[in-house]
């Protein structure tokens, strides 16, 4: 055999090894499929729509939320507050502070931080009108108030104006009782008949209860 033939042998023997298509089973790609596929559902129903606070045996955040123990004072200082940033705060302030001149404020205010709510009810549900003298954190503030009444012609409900009173009685300082419905629907029954808002005069004339 010639050298040209020994290199030729050598070459082709010597070859490096290649490697060609590989044949996966259908069966094994059946199966991966089917184990993905149930893997898929079992979070599905078992995981709240991968929500991270909702775990099994809850399917859904509304469940869990369901299952707590309730707040209901909680609640309640949650809708008088969200009543007063949407409804008094414009006049009032976030800070309770007021406008001066304007608007007088109700941190640390003798009118708000009465014992009872038989005056300041009757200026949430049939407004104020008139020179009121307002003495709040030490400083005497005067001026000629005018408040709409929410109690008349509004949706608002004894529930809705006893929680914003509640919770601006908690704010800023502020440390007075709670004012429930009941007391507001009663005040409420009282003052009906009353014409238009009420004067600062009139309100001095019935009882803090």
């Amino acid at each position: 055999m010639s050298q040209k033939d020994q290199q030729n042998t050598i070459s082709v023997d010597g070859a490096e090894p290649t490697a060609g298509p590989a044949t996966v089973p259908i069966w094994l790609i059946v199966v991966f499929g089917a184990l993905f596929y149930w893997g898929l559902m079992y979070l599905d129903g078992h995981a709240g729509g991968f929500n991270r606070e909702v775990f099994e045996p809850f399917t859904s955040y509304a469940e869990v939320s369901n299952s707590l123990p309730s707040n209901p004072e909680g609640k309640f200082m949650a809708m008088g507050e969200d009543m007063f940033k949407k409804t008094c705060s414009l006049c009032h302030q976030l800070n309770g502070m007021g406008k001066e001149g304007q608007f007088p404020p109700l941190a640390g205010s003798d009118w708000l931080l009465a014992p009872g709510p038989g005056r300041i009810g009757r200026i949430v549900l049939n407004g104020l009108s008139g020179p009121i003298r307002v003495e709040a954190g030490g400083k005497i503030v005067s001026l000629n108030a005018a408040m709409a009444p929410l109690g008349v012609g509004t949706d608002y409900t004894d529930e809705q104006l006893a929680a914003a009173l509640s919770y601006v009685r908690k704010q800023w300082g502020n440390n007075a009782a709670k004012i429930t419905p009941d007391e507001i629907k009663a005040i409420r029954a009282a003052s009906k008949s009353h014409p238009g808002p009420w004067s600062p005069d009139e309100l001095l004339q019935i009882p803090v209860q």
